[in-house]
């Protein structure tokens, strides 16, 4: 069986090797546990050059475990609730976690992109004016790159968290593709998180390149105690006791740069696969492209064609809108079979059922 192109998400994607190096080095005889250990200490130190010297870290397994950290942690009570995008991975990917942790709810914003901005916040929380008898707003969060693959750069996202803060909101970032908004506007990891106003943050690892391993970063300006948030770190089973493997990972991506450069190739062979498939005729770009992540609304043909060669998600049978993820790992090669593929599907004629002729009379048939 020949081999399938894998475009259906970026958590498909191997470990980098010099990330499977660094957890080999890591795994070099004993070494003290929950944190204590030098590949965390080391770790801790590179967050704090990348996102400030005054952040906390709180390295996790994964990003539904680090986003319910965060958010929980942000909570005082069951009384109070997280505001989000109709589309944002805490409401539709998570089975609930944040209520099952947090007793909290969550208030979704309608967008179009999964970009949220101050008038539909505030259309959203208008009608929370009775007091106890309704959850009170106490968190936003957002997504940056957005479910959609849209970016916010960093004047929108510190309007968003300039208006919270003024009416006394917490802003979260689900950063699980930081890395890929990042690069698509040149800017650093802190550019578009903490050092725009985010209050916390939750950095993905796993879709870029790392084994396995997330992490809530806590700005020092966060009214959200550190033993609140450690406390709810081991009671989500999100503290690893051979903390370690995520350090010496984390460690190597911050350091050496290789969150950029895993992004870059990402986001690379998105918009390679973009230019391609937006000339065809039966293929529509359903939003711009912006990070990995590629929404396009493709005809039966075409998808049919693709389905034989590519693994990729339907979001949609009626519009065909259909999602495909580059990773860090996607091959040039890959992306030109497939646009050779959906070109010969887009463009090839229906042959016209050959005209039938009277039988003769007495033929043998």
């Amino acid at each position: 069986m020949s081999r399938r192109i894998a475009l259906a998400s970026d958590n498909w994607s191997p470990t980098h090797p010099d990330l499977l190096a660094a957890l080999a080095a890591a795994n070099d005889g004993p070494a003290p546990a929950y944190g204590s250990d030098r590949w965390s200490a080391g770790a801790a130190k590179a967050f704090r050059a990348e996102f400030g010297r005054g952040v906390r870290v709180y390295p996790t397994f994964g990003g539904t475990g680090a986003n319910t950290v965060a958010l929980a942690a942000s909570l005082t009570g069951a009384h109070e609730a997280v505001v989000c995008a109709d589309d944002s991975h805490v409401l539709t990917d998570e089975a609930g976690a944040l209520a099952r942790f947090a007793g909290a709810s969550l208030v979704p914003v309608a967008t179009d992109d999964g970009m949220l901005d101050v008038g539909s916040l505030e259309a959203a929380l208008r009608p929370f004016v009775r007091g106890e008898h309704q959850v009170r707003p106490a968190v936003v969060t957002l997504a940056n790159a957005t479910e959609t693959g849209r970016v916010y750069d960093a004047d929108q996202v510190r309007e968003l968290a300039d208006w919270a803060h003024a009416r006394d909101l917490l802003v979260h970032l689900d950063g699980a593709r930081l890395a890929n908004a990042a690069v698509h506007e040149g800017a650093s990891l802190r550019d578009l998180s903490i050092g725009a106003g985010v209050d916390l943050l939750t950095l993905g690892g796993a879709k870029n390149g790392m084994m396995f391993g997330e992490a809530v970063v806590v700005a020092s300006r966060a009214r959200v105690p550190d033993l609140r948030v450690r406390h709810v770190r081991k009671q989500a089973g999100q503290l690893a006791s051979k903390q370690r493997f995520i350090g010496a990972q984390f460690h190597h991506y911050l350091q050496a740069g290789l969150w950029q450069a895993n992004a870059e190739r990402a986001n690379e062979a998105a918009r390679r696969l973009a230019e391609g498939l937006a000339e065809l005729p039966g293929a529509r770009l359903a939003f711009p492209v912006e990070a990995n992540l590629v929404f396009v609304d493709l005809s039966v043909r075409i998808r049919a064609a693709l389905a034989d060669i590519a693994d990729f998600h339907v979001y949609d049978e009626d519009s065909g809108r259909c999602r495909l993820v580059c990773s860090y790992d996607t091959d040039p090669a890959d992306i030109a079979e497939f646009l050779a593929v959906a070109t010969a599907a887009a463009t090839t004629r229906r042959r016209r059922p050959a005209a039938t002729r009277p039988t003769p009379r007495g033929a043998n048939v």
